[in-house]
């Protein structure tokens, strides 16, 4: 809906301009022709504003791509680091549970040797499987805080864009506030 009310804006403006231009193209010719250097010069300027209102234009409908863009980029950047934190659960939890059987599996095969040796056995098994553990929770932590950081570039990215789109829209925004006073030179220089 605000992306056609934002076409029907720049096509109107666009025949304004238009418009404008060729009001100013004749008030030129017209007075070059007649010898009204008044009339001449108010169609010179007519077209200048005319000109300018289309580079204002121009310039808030780049703005507005960058906008866009930088929108797309940030969804694109969040999804990717969306996908990384699951992806870091997910080994976590692999590697957590490869462990823990690991661990179970040692802890039966002591059970099997002598008493003496199992009491040993069960206890180094146990050491190594908290040891793996522990490897596997540091491994995810720091595949996690990578995404963390990932995620972080993006929003970064994305306040970039945006402070660079803003940028874009209030110079868009002066040179059409220029326009409108040329035009509002224009039309109290003929009246």
């Amino acid at each position: 809906m605000t992306e056609n009310k934002n076409d029907n804006d720049t096509a109107a403006e666009a025949r304004k301009g238009l418009a404008s231009s060729i009001v100013g193209k004749v008030k030129e010719v017209g007075g070059a022709l007649v010898g009204n250097d008044s009339l001449t010069r108010e169609g010179q300027l007519q077209q200048t504003e005319a000109q300018e209102r289309r580079e204002a234009n121009a310039q808030e409908a780049v703005a507005d791509a960058e906008a866009q863009r930088a929108e797309e980029t940030l969804r694109a950047e969040n999804e990717r680091a969306r996908e990384e934190k699951q992806q870091a659960a997910r080994e976590e939890a692999a590697k957590v549970s490869a462990a823990e059987q690991a661990a179970a599996q040692e802890a039966k095969q002591a059970d099997v040797e002598a008493e003496v040796r199992a009491r040993v056995t069960e206890q180094a098994a146990e050491q190594k499987a908290a040891a793996e553990v522990q490897d596997a929770r540091v491994d995810a932590l720091a595949t996690q805080a990578r995404a963390g950081a990932d995620e972080r570039r993006g929003a970064e990215q994305k306040q970039d864009l945006e402070t660079e789109a803003a940028v874009a829209e209030a110079q868009a925004a002066r040179a059409e506030q220029q326009a409108d006073r040329l035009e509002a030179e224009i039309g109290k220089g003929s009246s």
